[in-house]
């Protein structure tokens, strides 16, 4: 699940341990390998906006849900044959239970089918994710509340029609923020927070294939009593070996944590510091390439400079050490960096930040390692919601919330722009008018083909999910 909208400062203090994603095993930071600046940094360049219309490339926006209820999408991830699957919420009326609901798109259709309701749950936004995996299925994983909370994954395979029966992959109290990733053997991995007192720890469960069963929970931090543990990730290889990497929080200074499980290891190694001994290290994400390129990016201040620095870390396909850390400038109030990186080897970060606003920032690094200029997507400003995807070719779809243009009249705006052959597009408005609460979710998917969900207001409290396409028959 990704972020919904909520009050600017609330959310920079809630995103500080946030992460998700899946790439490959992590190798140990080379020695000596604090403090490099990369090269990058002209000034940064801003868009202009166009409003999507019915002779643009994106279809007519078509009312996914009906106007009586009260709605959110979650995700939307597009499967390896085209296939496009939404998750959503629908709150069960004259109660306080929310649907967990999947829509599902056949690849280049321009038709969903029926929402689908795979669990009911208490009103409490849990950790939700889409997940498609290499052999073309989709899975869904969450957290049922209740006495104990369970952590479940329903799964559509490729080419059926109906999901799975759900699965419990492990109960206990107080989970929280669960991910998930699939190799191409189909071994799948999660991991989760699961909270103790005052303090979180993180745990993982394995599966082999997918037929096979999940394992018991393994404890993989080490952290002392009163430390905090940020959004953790799990990461796979190209070769089948496993990595989590987490933030860790604790009372004098935050650090990126990462553990690793050789192919062929019973067991996994102990935790190691991967950010600078000097710096309080927060927020890390994770993203790899098909070929095993990898990168991790999260903030940091402290020493040398005493801003607050976007840093990142390179692992280049096929190699067991990762690069020097590089910064790319101060930034001010991050919200939730996407490291997206493409075929070729070119990595493309998105992100929320500060400057003389709040506003969507992209920069790219390219296949020989100099980054571009950052580059200002969004023209109003930016409350906080945004998503960001790459699809199989290296095209990067973006989408965002942002107050109307003036003269637009009062309330907020989805828009999309995409990364395609090295050159950003000029930003598209999905919305149809603006709203008191516009959320929104993009996939990326086959041939740079684009699907965008969003929520629109109807009521005070109801709502109604929209959605268009790109490349549609």
């Amino acid at each position: 699940m990704r972020s919904n909208v909520q009050p600017r400062r609330a959310t920079v203090r809630r995103i500080l341990g946030a992460s998700l994603v899946t790439v490959l095993a992590l190798g140990i930071v080379a020695s000596g390998a604090f403090a490099t600046t990369a090269t990058a940094a002209a000034p940064e360049s801003t868009a202009t906006g166009t409003r999507a219309d019915a002779d643009g490339p994106w279809s007519v926006p078509t009312a996914l849900t009906g106007t009586t209820d009260i709605v959110d999408v979650i995700d939307v991830r597009t499967a390896a044959d085209g296939t496009v699957v939404a998750a959503m919420y629908r709150q069960v009326p004259a109660t306080s239970q929310l649907e967990l609901r999947v829509a599902v798109r056949p690849a280049a259709s321009e038709t969903w089918g029926a929402p689908t309701v795979i669990d009911t749950l208490k009103v409490g936004r849990e950790t939700v994710q889409l997940l498609p995996a290499p052999d073309g299925s989709v899975t869904l994983t969450w957290v049922r509340a209740g006495s104990e909370n369970t952590i479940r994954t329903s799964t559509l395979t490729a080419g059926a029609t109906v999901w799975s029966n759900p699965v419990d992959i492990a109960q206990g109290t107080r989970f929280f923020d669960v991910t998930m990733a699939i190799g191409a053997s189909g071994k799948a991995v999660a991991v989760w927070n699961q909270s103790s007192g005052r303090s979180t720890q993180i745990y993982v469960s394995e599966r082999d294939g997918a037929s096979g069963a999940w394992s018991s929970a393994v404890r993989l931090d080490d952290t002392p009593a009163e430390t905090l543990e940020g959004v953790p990730q799990v990461l796979v290889a190209p070769d089948g070996s496993l990595t989590a990497v987490w933030s860790e929080y604790g009372p004098e200074r935050q650090a990126v944590k990462a553990v690793d499980k050789p192919v062929g290891a019973t067991g996994w190694t102990a935790p190691r510091t991967l950010s600078a001994p000097t710096s309080s290290a927060r927020a890390v994400r994770a993203g790899a390439g098909p070929d095993g390129e990898a990168v991790l990016v999260w903030t940091a201040s402290g020493e040398p400079a005493g801003d607050t620095q976007l840093e990142t870390v390179v692992r280049p396909a096929g190699s067991t050490e990762w690069g020097p850390i590089e910064s790319l400038g101060a930034v001010d109030n991050v919200v939730d960096p996407r490291p997206l990186v493409a075929p070729n080897g070119e990595i493309t970060l998105v992100w929320v930040d500060w400057r003389d606003t709040y506003g969507v920032r992209t920069v790219t690094r390219s296949a020989t390692g100099d980054w571009s200029a950052v580059r200002t997507l969004s023209t109003e400003y930016v409350p906080e919601q945004f998503d960001a995807e790459i699809g199989p070719d290296g095209t990067v779809q973006a989408g965002w919330v942002q107050n109307a243009a003036a003269g637009d009249g009062n309330g907020r705006v989805f828009l999309h722009a995409a990364r395609v052959d090295g050159v950003w597009s000029a930003p598209t408005q999905l919305s149809r008018k603006p709203s008191g609460v516009a959320i929104g979710q993009v996939a990326g998917g086959p041939e740079g083909r684009a699907t965008a969900v969003w929520h629109e207001s109807v009521g005070s409290f109801t709502g109604q999910l929209w959605t268009a396409g790109t490349n549609l028959t």
